[in-house]
């Protein structure tokens, strides 16, 4: 009987001992905690700098203006009812111009009075049907255009003059003209595009002085 006692005292000891280094190891035991990483990549979007440039001045320079023409009638023809006419514009400035296009045109009568004037770009006879180009005026260097037109139905309108807008310009200059210009349907003139002296074919168009 004594000994069942001892076995069931040793018992209890190693029950107790085992007991509390369970809850001894639950206290000390590290607790280790999974912690989540949550990373965050941003994206920066640099916008190109905003060049704001001065409008340049290289082609505006480079127009012959009237202020840097002299314009006159070069030469004048006639024949079966249709008139010719050939202006001149020469580059007086001392640096190179250019010139394309076709000019404006306006009869003036006595007084430099307006008169009834109508403008055709081109026109059936090969003086009047020239293409726009882009002329390139060096200084003392010399462009052209013809004006056609009929004298033979009426109404007519007569100028002494002719106010020329050269091409690109909105400034005109009034150009003598003699004979005067007696253009008929209503004051119809045909006119060409300027062209450069060094067109063989479109100066061949040109009236004689």
């Amino acid at each position: 009987m004594v000994r069942f006692y001892k076995v069931l005292v040793v018992a209890v000891v190693v029950v107790a001992v085992g007991v509390g280094a369970f809850f001894a190891g639950r206290e000390t035991a590290p607790t280790t905690t999974a912690s989540s990483t949550t990373t965050t990549t941003r994206t920066t979007t640099t916008a190109p700098p905003v060049t704001t440039s001065a409008p340049s001045t290289t082609v505006a320079s480079a127009i012959c203006t009237v202020t840097r023409l002299h314009v006159a009638q070069s030469g004048g023809a006639a024949a079966a009812g249709t008139s010719e006419r050939t202006f001149s514009l020469t580059n007086t400035s001392s640096t190179p111009c250019i010139l394309h296009g076709y000019p404006g045109l306006l009869l003036l009568g006595p007084g430099a009075a307006a008169e009834s004037t109508n403008v055709v770009r081109g026109g059936g006879l090969a003086f009047e049907n020239i293409e726009p180009s882009t002329v390139k005026l060096a200084p003392g260097a010399t462009a052209y255009f013809n004006v056609g037109y009929s004298d033979v139905t009426p109404p007519c309108s007569t100028g002494t003059a002719v106010e020329i807008t050269p091409p690109t310009n909105t400034a005109d200059v009034a150009v003598s003209v003699s004979p005067a210009v007696m253009a008929c349907n209503g004051g119809t003139l045909h006119v060409s595009a300027v062209f450069g002296s060094t067109d063989v074919g479109a100066t061949r168009t040109t009236a004689p002085s």
